[in-house]
């Protein structure tokens, strides 16, 4: 086994240690793994496909957003229409009765181009993906045990600290998920080391901890971790 990847698999068997190889060294990863190829990159992906994924991602110039929805958004999630819109019409139907036929259509194109574009995507190698969350008012059940599905589709992310961003600072939650070799999952590009897995994956709490998380050389921050796992059907 090359050598960085050896330190990396020894590494990320720690998920919330100070150092998080799989962060600092993605480009030198990039070498050993072809799972971490931006989607722009990537061949096997089809031009409408990638157009729907910088749809649903918001941190670029480049992803357009629509703004003229019949329908009134959260001021929040204006400027993040595409991945409000799309994830609420996966969750439940009430955005999606507001629509017109023309939204409807739209919406659908881009979750059908996002779930082909995830099937044709699995990890090749190990990692650990992170998700920050501002509360779990969401969970049925948050003790160790607990289950809950994800009915839209679940972002996650190859570097902890991105995911504090998504937190409460008061109180951050971190959900952690080793994402097994063969595993169906996305990587999009560099820019938040964003990983998007399938819809409707169910997953169970393997553990609850309260951490300190090194985010920086000077800064620890107390946090929550859930360990989590997908259940397999």
């Amino acid at each position: 086994m090359n050598e960085l990847m050896k330190k990396t698999a020894e590494k990320t068997e720690k998920p919330t240690d100070s150092i998080n190889v799989v962060a600092e060294r993605l480009e030198l990863l990039q070498e050993y793994t072809t799972f971490l190829i931006p989607y722009n990159n990537r061949k096997d992906l089809t031009n409408v496909e990638k157009v729907c994924i910088g749809n649903y991602q918001d941190v670029h110039h480049w992803n357009n957003q629509k703004h003229d929805w019949s329908f009134s958004l959260p001021k929040e999630w204006r400027e993040k229409a595409w991945c409000y819109v799309i994830n609420s019409c996966c969750r439940n139907s009430e955005l999606y009765d507001l629509m017109t036929n023309e939204e409807k259509s739209l919406i659908e194109l881009n979750i059908q181009n996002l779930d082909n574009a995830i099937q044709k995507s699995k990890a090749d190698k190990d990692f650990w993906i992170y998700r920050g969350v501002s509360n779990i008012d969401w969970l049925k059940d948050s003790n160790v045990g607990g289950k809950y599905a994800e009915d839209a589709f679940g972002s996650f992310t190859l570097d902890f600290r991105k995911a504090f961003g998504y937190t409460n600072p008061e109180n951050p939650i971190l959900f952690q998920l080793k994402l097994k070799k063969g595993m169906k999952a996305l990587y999009v590009d560099q820019a938040e080391a964003e990983i998007l897995r399938p819809r409707r994956i169910r997953y169970y709490i393997k553990s609850v901890k309260t951490e300190k998380i090194q985010l920086t050389k000077f800064i620890n921050i107390e946090t929550v971790v859930y360990t989590i796992e997908e259940l397999r059907m």
